[in-house]
């Protein structure tokens, strides 16, 4: 029985998503950023350049996912590997992927960079989800920046939304895109993809 509250509960969260993605993909055409810069938590920049010219018409050409992210150049002031991770912070799969991504951090360390990206106020109202997102990070002791800057809904929009969380995208030093991975995945498997890229450099 537990095991199929869960499967619904994740389901249920898919959905919600889902209609983010509708929303957002609505604001696409107007507020599409060739170049954003956003600001973390600790005080770090993100920069996002979309490198492909948005048509405006997603809903005819059906991209998938991984399209979507080759469309842009994410890069900071640290040339390495940078991994965007969306999270809700009513979400178990992505506080259940938390410890294992300060567990690559402290492996890689200067290799690569993470970075939180909360959607929850974009998916319902929330007067006081800043303070709902600092008590998350600190009951899950989030050692990495989370950015929370409001500009990130125009990369959402430019990414016509995404299909759910925990996402996680990689992108390599020069800011192109590696891979993504959509739910909770081994930290294994993520080890074994940064060690490749990284042996690569």
């Amino acid at each position: 029985m537990k095991h199929i509250i869960l499967t619904l509960s994740i389901l249920l969260l898919f959905i919600a998503c889902d209609n983010t993605k509708t929303a957002s993909g609505d604001k696409t055409k107007s507020s599409n950023p060739k170049k954003l810069t956003l600001e973390d938590t600790q005080k770090g920049k993100l920069t996002i350049q979309q490198i492909t010219k948005n048509n405006g018409n997603f809903k005819n050409i059906d991209p998938k996912e991984e399209e979507i992210f080759k469309n842009f150049i994410i890069t900071s002031d640290t040339k390495n590997i940078k991994i965007l991770f969306f999270f809700t912070t009513w979400c178990e799969p992505c506080e259940g992927i938390i410890p294992h991504l300060e567990n690559l951090r402290q492996q890689f360390n200067e290799a690569i960079s993470i970075y939180g990206i909360p959607i929850d106020d974009f998916i319902e109202n929330s007067d006081d989800f800043n303070q709902v997102l600092e008590v998350f990070a600190r009951q899950n002791n989030i050692q990495f920046p989370i950015i929370v800057d409001s500009k990130r809904l125009k990369f959402l929009q430019a990414l016509n939304g995404i299909e759910g969380v925990p996402l996680l995208v990689l992108y390599d030093k020069n800011g192109s895109y590696i891979i993504h991975y959509l739910g909770a995945v081994p930290e294994e498997m993520i080890e074994f993809d940064l060690l490749e890229k990284i042996e690569k450099r």
